[in-house]
């Protein structure tokens, strides 16, 4: 596995591991990416910052997602 995946670690680093963790689905984020990280040998300053600027994505996208679903019920539910 490592061999075949070490041309996509080095094409795209620190940026694929900020995206995987960023990803707010099971299975991916923060203790996924440190496994990750220390399988494929990245150093763990690159580690680290991919996956401060991963955990900011997806706190990002959950916002979003949370504020327009509360928007869209609002529609169809009126309050009081």
């Amino acid at each position: 596995m490592q061999k075949k995946s070490k041309k996509y670690v080095e094409k795209y680093g620190e940026l694929g591991l900020a995206i995987f963790i960023g990803i707010p689905l099971p299975g991916s984020g923060v203790w996924s990416g440190a496994l990750a990280a220390n399988i494929f040998g990245l150093k763990f300053r690159k580690y680290l910052v991919a996956s401060i600027i991963g955990v900011l994505i997806a706190g990002i996208m959950v916002t979003i997602i949370m504020v327009s679903g509360a928007e869209v019920f609002g529609v169809f539910v009126k309050a009081g």
